[in-house]
């Protein structure tokens, strides 16, 4: 709707009235900030109402901006379906300069309120600020034995970070979500959806540096997100893999990498980076006249790219509340925020994680107030049960019950280690109690830079390590704290991600006509086929290209590859072939590989109690398979009955040979066509299948 306004004087005494429209609706928040002065010139102007607004209230509202020559500028007012906002969205970019704004309701004046606009003389840098040294692990790669083993068994690129479980306990389902961040071209950044084995079901790889970051889930909107260092956006993807859409600063600012949060109502919250001049000389004594100093702004955004809400530190906190241990004010380049995570408390309002001033900060997403401070110089709360505190922490999370989990990095602390901590928050009494400490001080793990501590459905955490010596990636732990998983790389530093997390979510792309399968009573010296329907879900080919099997015990009996058209259906055969008495449980993948992308889906396959099955053991002996080893002609004979089949299959349970209905007691089978190697071979007498190994040589 565009509103041209026009007044024709200015108001030089305004009697004071309260903001409201209809039945006590008030204006209670305002952006720009009331005489802020680090805004850009695409600012918009935003009202926040605290209740509803009706669409005859809105046609009563006039907001009239004025620059400092008093000349009006045009534009358009929006309002937003949030039905809470209006925006003021002027025609022209805004100049340098002092700018007043008028809120008139049926020609009263209301609010008034002023804010300035600075000509930057430095441009924000796309670049987020992650900050670790280079991981240019190019001169090892393909050197050592255990990588190109961990790279070789599940079919990966040359420079996959190849990782080692080097403990597993009981870590159920699930997946964990990594990617590799790297800031040179030689090293590719990979997108990771990873199971708790090792095997990657799904990968992206990139070739630029600082190409992609914060590969997180949604669990909003069920979709995973990912930040582009290369137009500073971010992206969602479906449960299967295309991308949705583009998720954009507003205001004229530039994205940063560290957090995106997708709402329902496909709003959305992120973080910029905001870098000014400052004459640090008046602040502190050591200060520089010309330093950078970088603030944080937080933006609200609705689906039709409306700046619904924005925050920025200069307005709400001092620059010298930074960390003293981690930020040096008299440096020509200070970032004194250095926001990382964001999420939503019980009420509903901002929870902010800033590494740099080491704390939590909770902001009413009504008014824009601060409503507390946890840790850091600024810190309102009695801290009981840590004595060392948190420093330069990482990944805020609401839990539930007044309960919160954070990275602690440690960055401040004389003996540095990192933690993943859970404290209970009374802020009524301003209380904070620690308790839950997951660590490895033993090993005196520390990440000086990002990772994230997340939970899940079962009280499940995972501890994403992120940059350290140690090689560390990941820890899980059950909820009574015990360690059920831990996750290294083979290479140091090969496998630096952001943060790790892990999800229960599965893709679409293809499907199976069942999640699990059982196979019962069956024996070791007896084989079983399972058929399995698999669907392509995709609008393009599917080149289905690849198996994996958790158990060697299960084999893929069909050659690859095989195509699927879009909606095409297919039976495929796997081949169990027990060796061991056990239950088996197995994960199974197929999945398509091209040049940088993998997509893979999982099923599983459980078997009760395999046993040696003694009666046909000893009927084996009406069964006599010789010469074993054999060169060219192998010779099959039944001291009672009739052999009715012979099925022969390869080390990868491929049917290489398949005779029916012989119907005879003796058979001889040439098998000089057959390479060398180990074969199993099935036979049906009377009605029950015998199997044994043999040998071509």
């Amino acid at each position: 709707m565009k509103r041209i306004c026009s007044i024709l004087f200015l108001l030089f005494f305004v009697i004071s009235l309260r903001a409201q429209i209809g039945n006590n609706n008030q204006i209670v928040y305002v952006n720009p900030y009331p005489s802020s002065v680090y805004n850009n010139p695409e600012t918009t102007i935003s009202l926040g109402f605290s209740q509803q607004l009706m669409k005859e209230d809105v046609a009563k509202v006039d907001i009239v901006l004025t620059n400092e020559q008093y000349v009006i500028q045009e534009g358009n007012i929006v309002f937003p379906k949030n039905g809470r906002n209006l925006i003021f969205k002027p025609e022209q970019t805004l100049l340098t300069g002092k700018y007043y704004v008028n809120v008139f309701i049926e020609g009263i004046l209301i609010k008034s309120f002023n804010f300035s606009v600075q000509n930057k003389n430095i441009i924000n840098s796309s670049k987020t600020k992650f900050e670790f040294p280079f991981n240019n692990s190019l001169d090892i790669q393909n050197k050592n034995p255990k990588a190109l083993e961990y790279r070789e068994k599940f079919m990966l690129p040359d420079d996959f970070p190849a990782v080692d479980i080097t403990y597993y306990g009981n870590p159920g389902g699930g997946y964990y979500i990594l990617n590799r961040l790297s800031q040179t071209d030689d090293l590719s950044q990979y997108l990771i959806i990873m199971d708790t084995l090792g095997f990657p079901v799904y990968y992206k790889s990139f070739n630029l540096a600082n190409a992609v970051q914060d590969f997180y889930f949604q669990d909003e909107t069920g979709y995973f997100s990912y930040y582009r260092g290369s137009n500073s956006t971010y992206v969602d993807i479906d449960s299967s893999y295309n991308i949705m859409n583009v998720y954009a600063a507003g205001n004229g600012y530039i994205a940063d990498g560290h957090e995106l949060v997708l709402r329902e109502d496909g709003s959305y919250w992120l973080m910029i980076y905001d870098e000014q001049i400052v004459d640090m000389s008046q602040i502190v004594p050591e200060g520089q006249v010309d330093a950078v100093v970088t603030g944080l702004i937080i933006q609200h955004i609705d689906d039709q790219g409306n700046v619904l809400f924005e925050w920025q530190s200069w307005d709400h906190m001092e620059i010298t509340d930074a960390d003293p241990a981690i930020v040096n004010l008299g440096a020509g380049g200070i970032d004194y925020v250095h926001g990382n995570a964001l999420d939503f408390d019980e009420d509903g309002n901002l929870l902010v994680s800033s590494r740099n001033l080491s704390e939590i900060t909770k902001i009413n997403i009504t008014t824009g107030d601060i409503m507390w401070r946890f840790g850091g110089t600024q810190n309102e709360f009695q801290i009981i049960n840590d004595s060392i505190n948190f420093s330069a922490q990482h990944h805020i999370r609401y839990l539930g019950n007044s309960k919160y989990s954070l990275y602690d990095n440690g960055w401040g602390r004389p003996f540095k280690f990192s933690r993943g901590l859970v404290y209970e928050i009374d802020d009524m009494n301003m209380t904070a109690t620690l308790i839950r400490d997951d660590n490895k001080v033993e090993d005196t793990v520390f990440s000086p830079f990002m990772g994230g501590y997340t939970t899940g459905p079962a009280n499940e955490k995972v501890i994403g390590w992120s940059y350290n010596l140690q090689s560390y990636v990941l820890s899980e732990y059950d909820s009574l704290d015990n360690l059920i998983l831990e996750m290294k790389t083979i290479e140091p530093l090969d496998l630096i991600s952001y943060r790790a997390g892990k999800t229960y979510w599965e893709t679409n792309a293809i499907d199976f006509d069942q999640d699990e399968y059982l196979i019962n009573n069956i024996n070791i010296v007896e084989t079983e086929e399972l058929e399995i329907e698999m669907t392509n879900n995709l609008d393009i080919n599917f080149n289905l290209n690849g198996f994996n099997s958790s158990d060697n015990a299960f084999t893929l009996v069909d050659d690859l590859p095989i195509l699927f058209m879009p909606g095409e259906t297919k039976t495929l055969t796997i081949l169990f072939t027990p060796t061991e008495e056990k239950k088996y449980t197995a994960a199974l993948s197929l999945f398509t590989d091209n040049q940088n992308r993998r997509i893979a889906k999982q099923f599983r396959i459980n078997t009760n109690l395999v046993l040696s099955n003694s009666e046909n053991i000893a009927s084996i002996g009406n069964l006599s398979v010789y010469p074993n080893p054999v060169k060219s002609v192998l010779n099959i004979e039944a001291n009672e009955g009739e052999i009715s089949s012979i099925n022969i299959y390869d080390a990868k349970g491929r049917n290489v040979l398949s005779l029916k209905n012989i119907n005879v007691n003796k058979y001889s089978v040439n098998i000089e066509q057959l390479p060398k190697g180990i074969y199993f071979i099935n036979m049906v007498l009377n009605n029950t299948t015998f199997s044994r190994k043999i040998i071509i040589e």
